[in-house]
């Protein structure tokens, strides 16, 4: 097993994915995170650590969202991973406050080299 350590701090809106704001941006409002990952609760600690306060979801690994997956009581912000973005793209509506956070993942260097010494044997 490697270990794996997320990063970033830069999210973007579903609907305009040239809009990009910070975790800052989410201070003061109710958010709902969803994460359909294999660790959704590695990507909560993540969002917690950038000080974003927001009731989380987990969905199964490559859950088929609906928009009534998203529609959350009280409503508010829905942060979310890349991953489950591109599901959820297709029923944005504008007026939506959807945004994806940009991952930056890193793995431990041990990983590259067993994965270069397993090239180089072939």
């Amino acid at each position: 097993a490697f270990d794996m350590q997320l990063g970033g701090d830069a999210f973007y809106a579903l609907q305009e994915s040239g809009q990009t704001v910070a975790a800052a941006h989410f201070s003061g409002e109710p958010a709902h995170a969803v994460a359909g990952i294999g660790n959704p609760q590695r990507f909560f600690n993540h969002l917690h650590e950038l000080g974003i306060a927001f009731t989380p979801h987990a969905f199964p690994d490559h859950h088929a969202y609906t928009a009534g997956d998203l529609a959350f009581t009280p409503a508010g912000t829905v942060i979310m991973t890349e991953k489950d973005a591109v599901k959820c793209e297709r029923f944005a509506r504008s007026g939506d406050s959807w945004w994806a956070l940009r991952i930056e993942a890193s793995i431990e260097n041990a990983l590259g080299e067993r994965v270069l010494n397993g090239i180089e044997r072939r």
